[in-house]
């Protein structure tokens, strides 16, 4: 009976397994100029992205009074990094501008429906969690000046 179970765990282990091994397969590319914005603080979102090459800037701008406008780096990400999903999950604007650095930026465009029928696929679990911890980001980054 031990061997009936333990090939029954495998089977549904290759069933989860063959699921989950699917691989994303992101839709078009898209190139942005060195210094170019990928997205703009305040823009809704309807894309997510994932860098194929290139470096990213994600930041914020403050304008104090008759002062020129101040950026707050908030990091900096690189080759397989995603970034732009927030807006994503959580339907607001996005909070942080992103920005090609130090030569051109090549990334992999994941689109609202792309993402949420990955989140789909997720535990209910995880899709709140993803919301909880996009709200922690959201107002910790207020906070940033």
């Amino acid at each position: 009976m031990a061997d009936n179970t333990k090939d029954q765990r495998g089977k549904d282990n290759q069933r989860k397994g063959n699921r989950r091994s699917v691989a994303f397969k992101p839709g078009k590319e898209k190139s942005i100029i060195d210094g170019g914005f990928v997205f703009r603080e305040g823009e809704t979102a309807q894309e997510a992205f994932i860098i194929k090459s290139g470096t990213v800037d994600i930041f914020k701008s403050f304008r104090e009074e008759a002062d020129a406008p101040r950026d707050v780096i908030l990091g900096t990400l690189k080759e397989g990094a995603m970034f732009g999903e927030m807006a994503l999950i959580d339907d607001q604007p996005r909070m942080a501008s992103a920005r090609a650095v130090g030569g051109p930026l090549v990334v992999y465009v994941i689109t609202r429906q792309q993402f949420n029928a990955k989140l789909d696929d997720a535990n209910l679990f995880i899709g709140k969690l993803l919301h909880i911890l996009a709200g922690n980001v959201r107002s910790s980054s207020e906070k940033v000046k």
